[in-house]
């Protein structure tokens, strides 16, 4: 006689669901987080007019050292730009350099200004174009010059850039011309001096103004 079976005793563990496959559903694409200005807000001092750029411009922060002067004394100028500063803090303001040039004559008057290069005069003249031309940092370490020396040639090119000074490009002859002349000057100048002339030495000695005495 066959022996009946017992009912099976029901799980104490719930069942468990079966594990989604990676491949089962589309990942969800992570979204891009770019940086936040952490610059002050947006006030009358940085929405205010701006002042027509006119040849080099110069950070407020360079021209508060280069020319002596106050924070409050740029303020009574208007700058060409106002750009968020990404790092924190004020905003980043541009001036014409004419203009703070001009601020420094009034507010510190009778001391002297930074001396300033060609490029600060808009009107400077400029080289005709020949040939190849190089930048101005580029010919001062090829052609191992000092910025004095290479103040000398008038630049083909003066453009003012975005970090207050001017971008210049020379014609790379002008530049190759004069290494090779100031080359020549040092070597006249360390060049020993030639001996002297012994005959001609030895003639003055033999010669007398008096007549000989015997």
């Amino acid at each position: 006689m066959p022996k009946s079976s017992s009912p099976a005793k029901p799980s104490q563990y719930p069942p468990s669901t079966p594990k989604k496959k990676t491949g089962d559903s589309p990942s969800t694409p992570k979204k891009r987080t770019y940086p936040v200005s952490r610059s002050l807000p947006l006030t009358a001092a940085n929405t205010g007019p701006l002042a027509t750029p006119n040849g080099p411009s110069i950070k407020r922060t360079e021209a508060t050292k280069r020319y002596k002067i106050k924070p409050t004394d740029l303020d009574t100028i208007l700058p060409i730009s106002r750009q968020p500063n990404f790092m924190g803090g004020a905003w980043i303001q541009t001036y014409n350099e004419g203009d703070v040039a001009t601020l420094a004559l009034n507010r510190r008057p009778g001391k002297p200004l930074p001396q300033l290069g060609p490029e600060a005069d808009p009107s400077s003249p400029l080289a005709e174009k020949k040939g190849p031309r190089i930048m101005r940092t580029t010919a001062i370490k090829e052609f191992k010059l000092t910025a004095s020396q290479l103040d000398e040639l008038k630049p083909i090119s003066a453009t003012p850039n975005s970090y207050g000074t001017v971008t210049k490009f020379y014609n790379r002859s002008d530049v190759q011309d004069l290494k090779s002349r100031l080359d020549q000057q040092q070597l006249g100048v360390n060049s020993p001096s030639p001996p002297p002339n012994r005959n001609h030495f030895m003639l003055d000695r033999w010669e007398d103004p008096e007549p000989w005495k015997f």
